[in-house]
C-alpha cells in the first residue's frame, strides 16, 4: 500500500485474509503538492546541464530512425527501450 494514497483507498481494518488490491492505479508518489519529490528540481537541473553539454559536443546529433518505430517501456516509468541516434565523433 502506498502511504501517500488517500484514506478512502486504504484496505478495510481488521484481519486481512486475501491480498488487497487498490480500486485504481491512481497514486500520489512523487507527484505534486506536499508529496512532490524533493529531488525533482535537482534532477531537472542535472538533465539540463547534461543535455546542454551533449548537444555542445555533438551538434549534429539526430534521431536515426522513424519516430513512429520507437519502442516504449510498458510500465509506470515511461521511457524508451532503445534510442538510436547518429552523430559525427569529435576527435
Amino acid at each position: 500500500m502506498r502511504c501517500c494514497a488517500p484514506p478512502s483507498s486504504w484496505p478495510p481494518s481488521g484481519p486481512i485474509t486475501r491480498c488487497w488490491t487498490p480500486p485504481s492505479r491512481r497514486h500520489l508518489d512523487f507527484s505534486h503538492g506536499v508529496h512532490h519529490c524533493l529531488g525533482a528540481p535537482l534532477a531537472r537541473l542535472e538533465a539540463t546541464i547534461a543535455l546542454r553539454a551533449l548537444l555542445e559536443r555533438c551538434p549534429d546529433l539526430a534521431l536515426d530512425t522513424d519516430p513512429d518505430t520507437l519502442a516504449w517501456r510498458p510500465s509506470m516509468m515511461r521511457g524508451l527501450l532503445r534510442l538510436p541516434v547518429r552523430f559525427t565523433p569529435v576527435g
